[in-house]
């Protein structure tokens, strides 16, 4: 790991001026709420877009940021990701969230995980 804290090192300043953090904890992750939706099965959703675009992290491995959604999946329920997916991106799905959702700019829906 002694290129990660190299590269650490070469953005120390930046690191610490983050306002999410104290500056003992300069190196941390900003948002370390969200750190249990990595390493496991989750579907990945857009939080702005024209139709619902959900895609599936079989893996674990996909990192999100800002307005993109992990909505992790129980181990009980990994079997069914493929139906979820599949009906979270279908024409039924889209037709009910134009009746209930609400229209951003330029025909956008926001989708979040509430």
């Amino acid at each position: 790991f002694s290129l990660c804290w190299q590269y650490f090192n070469d953005h120390k300043n930046i690191l610490k001026d983050r306002k999410s953090l104290n500056n003992s904890n300069w190196y941390a992750y900003s948002a370390p709420r969200s750190l249990e939706n990595y390493g496991i099965v989750k579907l990945l959703i857009q939080g702005f877009s024209i139709y619902s675009n959900v895609s599936i992290d079989e893996s674990g491995d996909v990192f999100f940021g800002p307005d993109i959604y992990g909505l992790p999946i129980k181990e009980e329920y990994q079997n069914l990701t493929k139906y979820l997916l599949a009906l979270l991106n279908s024409n039924i799905t889209n037709f009910f969230i134009r009746q209930v959702g609400v229209i951003h700019g330029s025909g956008y829906y926001k989708y979040e995980d509430r």
